[in-house]
């Protein structure tokens, strides 16, 4: 029989992540911009999405080498995206060897800008 607390961890966390989502919309409602970051090495995952989340990014996992990530605090889309390039650029520089790139949500690349 399998162990019920991995359905109870996936549901505990999706319930967190929309109240942060909705946390952050109610703040800054003008700048609901999703964007994704997708990883070279799915074994940094945790890495970028703590590093990203303590820069006050909303930041979860939406695929298994993917995170959705919102920007709560851009006034808009496009200062959203330069902030996001801003940290994954930093993130990268700490991690030399790990690649991430801002992909649109069909999974188009758009690398981070240094």
């Amino acid at each position: 029989m399998k162990d019920p607390q991995p359905t109870f961890d996936a549901l505990r966390g999706r319930k967190n992540q929309v109240r942060r989502r909705e946390a952050a919309a109610n703040r800054n409602p003008g700048a609901n911009c999703d964007m994704y970051v997708s990883l070279s090495d799915p074994g940094s995952f945790r890495d970028l999405q703590e590093f990203l989340r303590r820069c006050n990014c909303v930041a979860e996992q939406s695929r298994p080498d993917r995170l959705e990530v919102y920007v709560p605090e851009a006034p808009n889309e496009d200062q959203a995206r330069k902030e996001l390039n801003a940290r994954v650029a930093a993130w990268q520089a700490r991690n030399q060897g790990r690649e991430a790139h801002i992909v649109g949500a069909d999974g188009s690349d758009r690398p981070a800008e240094g």
